[in-house]
């Protein structure tokens, strides 16, 4: 389909090779549940990162419990190695000034001023926030946020490492395919 519409393959591999080695890609898990994915995520991942963290809490945004081995099962990560770090965050309260500070003046996602979102809002970023700095202090020059239900296939991430590289991009973005029931 991809040739006949004259297009090429997203992970086209017939461009010259970078230097990988410049890029230290740093990669922060945010966690409150859904933690039976999370070792089979960072299989998916790990040939291609230099730095994992996890930045989770045991007490929902609404006040949920996690599950009661949650952070057993994060150190059992750690201790295999396949974590380099984790970070608890609980829940909180924002003010209105805390809210108007952390948003851009000019942002329009919101769906209204700042003072009307939800606590949820800025505890995830909150938390997202947290795991890029860990990151940052880990030595990463670049980030990637990811949840436990999201998975990368090892030779796509490899060609969109090169090529933030090769075209010195700031930011990138990437297609979501959501599955209900079943994959099709």
């Amino acid at each position: 389909f991809m040739s006949s519409a004259g297009r090429k393959p997203l992970y086209d591999t017939s461009k010259p090779p970078v230097d990988e080695s410049a890029m230290k890609l740093g990669v922060a898990y945010n966690v409150f549940d859904g933690e039976e994915l999370l070792l089979d995520s960072i299989r998916s991942i790990k040939p291609n990162v230099d730095f994992i963290c996890v930045v989770y809490q045991t007490v929902s945004n609404f006040g949920n419990p996690s599950h009661p081995k949650l952070v057993d099962r994060l150190n059992h990560l750690v201790a295999l190695g396949l974590v380099d770090e984790l970070q608890r965050m609980e829940p909180r309260e924002f003010s209105d000034e805390e809210k108007v500070a952390l948003c851009s003046p000019v942002s329009k996602e919101l769906g209204g001023p700042p003072t009307m979102v939800s606590a949820q809002f800025f505890n995830e970023l909150s938390k997202r926030e947290a795991g890029r700095q860990m990151c940052m202090a880990a030595g990463c020059t670049h980030f990637m946020s990811m949840d436990t239900d999201e998975f990368y296939k090892v030779e796509e991430l490899l060609y969109a490492k090169r090529k933030v590289l090769a075209n010195d991009l700031d930011g990138t973005a990437c297609k979501m395919r959501f599955y209900f029931k079943e994959p099709t």
